[in-house]
């Protein structure tokens, strides 16, 4: 059993290995582990999306409502997967990046959730991925102890990782944090890092784990803005299930050292927690505004401050 595209998977982290072994990819700006096109999805039938394990051969020999091979107005792929459908009254699945997609380009996002041709992938940050995994196990070993990590002293708010019996979950690709958004009938998710809470105010702060390597020290003004944005979605959307949040968003940053003068096996980094005062306001009218142009016939005009619909628009004759 093969398919012509990539198809993602449900790994927990402690099977990774297994995966790997087997010939999976990493995803690392989706924080996935995928299959690629042309391998046999027998093998990795236990970490296959439950409709896509159960649906797939249907999948398969559904017609496309795709432009034909060959059509000039297709320059990429096409994705086998569940698209956007007007008329399907099933409640339809959003990712955070993809809502933040629409952020940057809506001509893209159209492009991606109504047609199926997605951007291109880059290469998988691989190491950027360990320490986010390691920042969990370090964190969820305070969580067991059910003490402070030292680094939460900086906030001046009395805090503890958070103990709740949906976390583990919460962080699984795939599944994450779930809303139902009902002016849309989009199904909201994200898979979030880490929850903190306050013992005085019993209020959850949303926790992100970053690592780079800049000469600069990481500070609040310099990250890039949309780690605030998908700090902002990720409250919205634990907001959404019931829980006080605060505003206060956290970053735990990992920068690595370059200046040693040797390797020796070992990176070195400095890490800080940085703050924001966070506002979701914007998501509510994002996700409004992403459902409206996926009632489109027809792609929106190309974005001018978007570089991928720059070069198709100079790649396509």
């Amino acid at each position: 059993m093969k398919r012509e595209t990539n198809t993602n998977l449900a790994v927990d982290y402690k099977e990774k290995d297994s995966v790997k072994a087997l010939g999976a990819r990493w995803r690392p700006e989706e924080k996935v582990w995928y299959v690629p096109a042309g391998l046999d999805l027998e093998p990795f039938s236990r970490w296959l999306p439950d409709t896509l394990a159960t649906n797939l051969d249907a999948e398969e020999t559904k017609s496309s409502t795709l432009p034909p091979p060959g059509n000039k107005g297709v320059p990429f792929s096409r994705k086998r997967r569940k698209l956007y459908n007007p008329k399907d009254p099933e409640p339809f699945a959003v990712s955070r990046s993809k809502i933040d997609l629409f952020v940057e380009c809506p001509r893209c996002f159209y492009l991606d959730r109504r047609l199926g041709i997605g951007r291109p992938s880059g290469p998988p940050f691989l190491l950027n991925s360990a320490v986010d995994q390691l920042f969990k196990n370090e964190f969820d070993t305070y969580r067991e102890r059910k003490e402070p990590h030292p680094i939460m002293s900086g906030i001046g708010r009395n805090l503890l990782p958070a103990q709740h019996e949906e976390l583990d979950r919460w962080r699984q690709n795939f599944k994450g944090v779930r809303i139902h958004h009902q002016a849309t009938n989009f199904t909201l998710f994200g898979a979030i890092d880490d929850i903190w809470e306050d013992q005085d105010t019993r209020e959850y702060l949303v926790v992100d784990y970053k690592s780079t390597s800049k000469k600069d020290e990481v500070t609040s003004e310099n990250v890039w803005p949309g780690y605030w944005r998908q700090i902002e979605f990720y409250q919205y959307l634990v907001r959404g299930l019931g829980h006080d949040v605060a505003s206060l968003g956290c970053l735990v940053s990992a920068n690595g050292d370059k200046k040693r003068s040797s390797f020796d096996e070992t990176l070195h980094f400095d890490v800080r927690l940085i703050t924001r005062d966070c506002n979701d306001g914007w998501v509510d009218s994002a996700v409004v505004g992403a459902h409206a142009i996926l009632q489109r016939e027809t792609p929106p005009p190309q974005n001018e401050t978007c570089d991928y619909c720059a070069y198709r628009s100079v790649s396509i004759p």
